[in-house]
C-alpha cells in the first residue's frame, strides 16, 4: 500500500532516502513523501520504494507545479510495479487539482535512461532545460580572483556572523524580503518567513547590520550531508553588487575558520539577477556558471491538459491501476 511519510512511520523508509530529503520531510511543508509499504518475507512491514515530491507556489501561494525530486525503488524488490503505484498515487492527486503542470529533473547521466524511459511511459514529454543550481567545493573558491586574498583574519568590514544578530532583526529582514519579491513577481520559497534563526549556521551565515536593521545577508544551513546550503542570499536594496560580495567574503572566510576544506557551497537561484551575479563571480561570456548553457539535468514534464486529453484513455488501459488507485483514495484496500 502507498501511504504518506510523517515522523511516525519515517523509520520504514529513511534506508531508501537522502539525508537531505529526509530532513526537508520533517522540516518543510512544501516537501511530501509518499511512501510503498509491503510485508516482507518475514512477514514485517517494511519500506519498498518512496517518492519525494514538492509543490512549488506562485506569488499568490497557490501551488503551480508539482516537481518529483526523488523516485527510487529497493534494489532487490524492482520489477514488482511499486514505481507504478507511487506516481499513480501522484496522478490521482494531480488529477484533482487546478496545478497546471508536473515535473521531474533526471540528471542527464546514462544510468538515468531507464529513469526517463519509465516516465516516457507514462505521458511526461522531454523538455530542453538549463541548470538554476549553483555547486562549488569550498576548495575551489580559492582559486577565483574575488576570493584568492581572503584568510582566516581578513578584515571584512561592514559585515557580521549572524550569531550577533537580533533575532527580531533577523525576522523583520526576512519579511520584508518577502515583499520585495512579491512586489516584483519573484518567486517566494514558501518558508522564507517561518525559518527561524537557529536553522542557519551563526557563524557560517553573515549580515550586513546598519542602526540594528539587517539590510542584507546570507543565510546559510548546514546539510546533514554536510553540505552548505545557501537559503538567502540577497540584499533590500538593488544594484548593491558590492555587499554581495562582501556577504560572500565573510561566508568564505567562516568556512575556513570551520576548516570544512572538502565541503561544497550550494545555491538554488531563484531569479534572473542572483544568476547573472553567480554568473559574474565564476563564469565568462563562454561558459557561465549559471543560467546559459550549463545543463546538468534534463527535466520531463505534464501538462493538465495533456493529461486532461489521456486520462480517460489512460484508465481504459489500464483498469487495475484504475482500481487500485481508487482503493487507495478510498482507503478500501
Amino acid at each position: 500500500m502507498v501511504t504518506r511519510i510523517s515522523k511516525e512511520n519515517i523509520s520504514f523508509f529513511e534506508h531508501l532516502i537522502p539525508d537531505d530529503l529526509i530532513e526537508d520531510l520533517l522540516i518543510r511543508k512544501d516537501t511530501v513523501g509518499l511512501g510503498c509499504l509491503r510485508r516482507d518475507f518475514d512477514g514485517n512491514f517494511d519500506g519498498f520504494g518512496t517518492l519525494i515530491l514538492v509543490r512549488e507556489y506562485d506569488e499568490n501561494e497557490n501551488v503551480d507545479n508539482f516537481n518529483i525530486k526523488w523516485l527510487y525503488v529497493d534494489s532487490n524488490r524492482r520489477d514488482d510495479g511499486i514505481a507504478c503505484e507511487l506516481i499513480t498515487e501522484v496522478f490521482w492527486e494531480f488529477g484533482n487539482t487546478e496545478v497546471p503542470t508536473m515535473t521531474v529533473d533526471i540528471p542527464a547521466m546514462e544510468r538515468y535512461d531507464e529513469l526517463g524511459l519509465f516516465f516516457n511511459d507514462w505521458h511526461f514529454k522531454f523538455l530542453p532545460t538549463y541548470t538554476v543550481d549553483f555547486e562549488m567545493p569550498l576548495t575551489d573558491l580559492k582559486k577565483n580572483e574575488y576570493f584568492s586574498g581572503i584568510t582566516k583574519d581578513t578584515a571584512v568590514k561592514g559585515v557580521v556572523p549572524l550569531s550577533s544578530v537580533e533575532e527580531k532583526a533577523l525576522k523583520y529582514f526576512l519579511r520584508e524580503l518577502r515583499k520585495k519579491y512579491i512586489k516584483r513577481g519573484l518567486y517566494v520559497d514558501i518558508m522564507l518567513t517561518e525559518y527561524s534563526k537557529d536553522y542557519f549556521d551563526p557563524e557560517i551565515s553573515s549580515a550586513i547590520v546598519k542602526n540594528g536593521i539587517v539590510d542584507g545577508a546570507m543565510l546559510v544551513h548546514t546539510r546533514p550531508s554536510g553540505r552548505y546550503e545557501i537559503i538567502v542570499f540577497d540584499t533590500l536594496l538593488d544594484n548593491q553588487k558590492m555587499n554581495l560580495l562582501k556577504l560572500m567574503n565573510k561566508t568564505y572566510q567562516a568556512a575556513l575558520k570551520a576548516n570544512k576544506k572538502n565541503a561544497t557551497v550550494y545555491h538554488k537561484c531563484y531569479n534572473e539577477r542572483g544568476m547573472d551575479f553567480i554568473d559574474g563571480l565564476f563564469g565568462t561570456h563562454e561558459t557561465p556558471y549559471v543560467l546559459r548553457g550549463m545543463i546538468e539535468n534534463s527535466s520531463v514534464a505534464l501538462s493538465s491538459e495533456d493529461w486532461e486529453e489521456i486520462k480517460e484513455e489512460y484508465w481504459k488501459d489500464n483498469p487495475d491501476l484504475y482500481e487500485d488507485v481508487k482503493a487507495i483514495v478510498t482507503g478500501n484496500y
